[in-house]
């Protein structure tokens, strides 16, 4: 059995004590991995990729790498040899506010593998302390000074936005792409999410906790129906996760109302307008 290369092996479902992936599972990511399956000769019947999301792990990888391996049933209900790849998330894995086929993938593979992929919320900048300090990944996507931004592109506008490349027009980060190989336009892709794990703060005054924020900002539905003063005003909300998962809930840390930010490059943001602001506090 191959060891396991998982950063954080040890919460991963499919992978035993010693960091060894030795589940057996369908293709779909269900245990039964013997159960009779209907034969389906076309090409065209669904292509089964099994995507394992992990938030949890922080390990500063600089490229995404199989894991370990175990038996699952691909297209045509055939065992075979399922691998199992991590991509984490840094300034090099990810793409800010937008989807394209021009994306170069981060990793190829086979239907019925498996990808861990860590992720960031575009809101990490609200408490750059909680959700940034220390964690390699998030500090080089969020990276920004007079002279460069770690993530230049912030949404699918303009690279010469008067907010900024990309005009924050597309917010969230997303990691990847992940090609499957053999998946063709017009094809439907099942994909089946076994694990989402919180991402812990890296900050070791906040260590064994998980922070995440709410905006209630310009483009939500009460902005406008405001009953007291100031009206139209947006309040984030710092909220703290159990990291260690022994509690299912959220706990509002504090609050406060936005307020106009001057970016780096010297563009005020009067509104919460384009991601990954750091939030002068």
């Amino acid at each position: 059995m191959t060891t396991c290369k998982h950063p954080q092996h040890a919460r991963c479902e499919f992978c035993d004590p010693l960091g060894r992936m030795n589940v057996a599972v369908d293709g779909n990511g269900d245990p039964q991995a013997l159960r009779p399956q209907a034969d389906n000769p076309s090409r065209r019947g669904m292509l089964r990729g099994a995507v394992a999301t992990s938030v949890g792990a922080v390990g500063a990888l600089a490229s995404a790498g199989w894991a370990g391996n175990s038996m699952a049933r691909g297209e045509g209900g055939k065992l075979g040899l399922s691998q199992h790849y991590y991509v984490p998330a840094n300034d090099q894995t990810v793409h800010w506010g937008y989807f394209s086929k021009n994306l170069k993938p981060q990793v190829e593979i086979e239907s019925g593998d498996f990808v861990t992929l860590e992720t960031l919320t575009h809101h990490a900048g609200d408490d750059f302390d909680r959700m940034t300090k220390g964690d390699p990944g998030a500090e080089s996507v969020f990276f920004w000074d007079k002279t460069r931004k770690g993530v230049n592109r912030r949404g699918a506008g303009p690279m010469n936005g008067k907010l900024g490349a990309g005009d924050g027009q597309g917010v969230h980060i997303c990691t990847g792409p992940v090609l499957i190989k053999g998946a063709e336009e017009g094809d439907v892709l099942e994909v089946r999410i076994i694990d989402v794990t919180p991402r812990p703060s890296a900050n070791p005054a906040h260590a064994g906790k998980t922070f995440g924020s709410n905006a209630a900002a310009w483009w939500g539905f009460h902005y406008n129906e405001l009953t007291t003063e100031p009206k139209k005003r947006e309040v984030i909300t710092i909220y703290q996760i159990d990291a260690r998962e022994d509690k299912n809930w959220a706990q509002a840390v504090y609050n406060f109302q936005w307020t106009p930010q001057t970016d780096p490059n010297g563009v005020v943001h009067a509104t919460i307008d384009y991601p990954g602001v750091i939030v002068n506090h």
